[in-house]
């Protein structure tokens, strides 16, 4: 069982370059990913991003399968990082996922196939279900967890599935 309390999902620190945007107009700025889970993932940049800024993001190096190419996230927290001789990055930044895909996003490719947050099935995106919380599921997931009577274990899986700070 995974031990950490700050965190839902554990962390695995693969670091790969990265390109980010607030845009699908093609201008992307290169970033670092630091680390990442199931839910969200930690990167380094050059410039802030604001708190709750959505932000695409298009992996240049997918040399792990259950890696996706493109996702879309909310920036959850940025913060300032000292300055040092060999790194011009200076931002270290949240993001949590909303949307993950096999394709990239503007510029480098389109969204055509997304995965349900749940199960992780491959499937177009229009034929996912956008919650309040914004996590998207399949039609199966969706009927399943709206199954489950309102009450904790409801709310557990709801939070689980809302990422990885709590």
């Amino acid at each position: 069982m995974y031990q950490d309390k700050r965190r839902a999902c554990p962390r695995d620190a693969f670091m790969a370059p990265i390109l980010i945007s607030d845009k699908l107009d093609g201008n992307y700025a290169n970033a670092i990913m630091q680390n990442h889970s199931s839910s969200g993932m930690y990167l380094i940049c050059q410039q802030a991003l604001g708190f709750d800024e959505g932000v695409y993001v298009n992996m240049l190096e997918s040399a792990r399968n259950e890696i996706y190419r493109g996702f879309f996230g909310r920036v959850k927290w940025c913060r300032e990082l000292k300055r040092s001789d060999e790194n011009d990055d200076h931002f270290g930044i949240g993001i949590n996922f909303i949307v993950k895909s096999h394709n990239y996003f503007g510029g480098i490719g389109c969204m055509t196939d997304c995965c349900c947050d749940v199960c992780g099935e491959k499937t177009s995106f229009n034929k996912l279900i956008r919650t309040d919380d914004y996590v998207f599921q399949c039609k199966d997931c969706y009927n399943a967890l709206n199954s489950f009577p309102e009450g904790n274990l409801k709310s557990c899986i709801s939070n689980y599935l809302l990422g990885n700070i709590l």
